[in-house]
């Protein structure tokens, strides 16, 4: 059984992170309940769905802050459950309101510029929901930003990832959560980003596991301007060094980071695997986050 939860009001703090403001239903788990977060995403929208083969119990809810070109038609044209936030953009306010309707038991985060690598991506996350044990309550797909340049076939199963010395990955771009899991924790809505680490770490402290799902693959095609992408990368890593209370980095391993990531880019781009555009913006992106790694103090004393 899964849980349909409808919001009676509209949390404010994370302190509210409870199901206290939802009435809680019960509802038969099947299929998977696919959640896309939309604000003017239709130049990479369409290309994310049509990669979506829907079966007949998924179901596919956009929660749209407020979009002005053409992103409500595709999700229309798409059979999607629309829901309609007020701006200002709230990563985990959009998440809980699109949980919150789910009625599957796994509900798979996508971006709406995380373009799955071919038609097969479902039958992936499928296959990890039907085998994770059940103290499993996330999966993270493999976000890249190039398509590999072969894939024999598909690749199935998942690997459990460590407690500790983690490698963050995908995050809330391509994640699948048990919806039982969720309904413990929500996703706390007084963080600008890194809501997904925040959970991880919830969920890890109470006992639970996250696993990898490597043959859930996603390409990054983030649309957002320079000058977005460096904020982007600035508070992600800023909000990362609080949840994992580390301090700034000294400047070897900033400069070793800053040039390893660039070069990285390059390459991707210097054979044709890359647009231009594209390499501007990670380079904006990355370049933001080296930044806030050297120069952000340690957390302030409120982040547990």
């Amino acid at each position: 059984m899964s849980i349909l939860l409808k919001s009676t009001q509209t949390q404010t703090s994370h302190d509210k992170n409870s199901l206290k403001d939802f009435e809680v239903l019960r509802m038969p788990a099947t299929g998977i309940s696919i959640v896309v977060r939309t604000f003017n995403s239709s130049r990479t929208l369409g290309h994310v769905l049509e990669k979506l083969i829907l079966q007949d119990a998924d179901e596919l809810i956009i929660v749209d802050s407020g979009s002005t070109d053409s992103t409500l038609a595709l999700a229309q044209a798409h059979g999607a459950h629309i829901i309609c936030v007020k701006p200002p953009f709230n990563y985990s306010e959009s998440l809980n309101r699109g949980f919150a309707v789910a009625s599957n038991g796994w509900v798979l985060v996508l971006s709406s510029h995380t373009i799955p690598l071919d038609t097969t991506f479902l039958t992936v996350i499928r296959e990890f929901a039907a085998s994770a044990p059940m103290d499993v309550v996330v999966g993270f797909g493999s976000r890249v930003l190039a398509a590999p340049r072969s894939v024999s076939k598909t690749t199935f199963g998942f690997e459990r990832m460590p407690k500790t010395d983690f490698q963050w990955g995908a995050g809330n771009t391509l994640a699948v959560y048990r919806k039982q899991a969720w309904s413990k924790h929500l996703f706390r809505t007084d963080l600008k980003t890194a809501e997904d680490l925040e959970w991880f770490l919830w969920a890890i402290r109470e006992g639970y596991s996250g696993a990898t799902i490597p043959g859930a693959i996603g390409i990054y095609r983030n649309q957002g301007n320079c000058a977005h992408m460096f904020r982007k990368g600035w508070a992600e890593e800023k909000h990362a060094q609080m949840l994992l209370n580390t301090g700034k980095k000294p400047f070897r391993d900033f400069f070793a980071s800053l040039f390893i990531g660039t070069a990285y880019l390059f390459k991707l781009w210097s054979f044709g695997d890359l647009p231009f555009s594209f390499l501007a913006r990670q380079l904006s992106h990355h370049i933001g986050g080296c930044l806030s790694a050297f120069i952000t103090n340690k957390p302030p004393s409120w982040v547990k």
